[in-house]
């Protein structure tokens, strides 16, 4: 497992860009608590249905959601892959991606833009796409009936 581990300056504007299939989107850097290979997953009866079940990390039960679903598409089946997991107020999902996540720079840094909201999308190579914020994430997916059953 890897951890982002930059000095606390260094991840400032930072991106992490995430891919399912044909499906691209970023999340920032200081979001995610780690990046994983994808354990084996337990389907979560009554979940919500872009939550494809739970993983678990570090002895904890994490919600898992496709990020092709997350972005409003089929998911794809796959059991391989990665997953980032997203923290929020002590509050953590897992976001399954097909590949390693590749760092980016497509936010302004915090000191130029300090201000400013934050932009819903950002520039990836030659396209605009969706920039996932940590905690419309978690309240999103850990609705009060999910984070109930699994004692959150």
């Amino acid at each position: 497992m890897t951890t982002p581990n930059e000095p606390a300056g260094a991840a400032a504007g930072r991106i992490l860009v995430l891919r399912a299939g044909p499906h691209t989107a970023a999340l920032p850097w200081a979001a995610a608590r780690e990046v994983a290979p994808r354990p084996a997953l337990a389907r979560l009866p009554g979940a919500p249905p872009v939550v494809s079940g739970v993983v678990n990390v570090r002895g904890a039960f994490v919600p898992l959601v496709e990020l092709d679903a997350l972005l409003g598409h089929e998911p794809a089946p796959r059991t391989a892959g990665w997953i980032v997991v997203v923290e929020h107020d002590a509050q953590a999902v897992a976001i399954a991606v097909d590949a390693l996540p590749a760092l980016g720079d497509a936010l302004p840094s915090a000191e130029a833009g300090a201000t400013a909201p934050r932009p819903r999308e950002v520039r990836v190579e030659d396209r605009m796409v969706p920039l996932l914020e940590a905690a419309d994430l978690v309240a999103r997916i850990l609705q009060p009936k999910l984070a109930a059953s699994l004692g959150n």
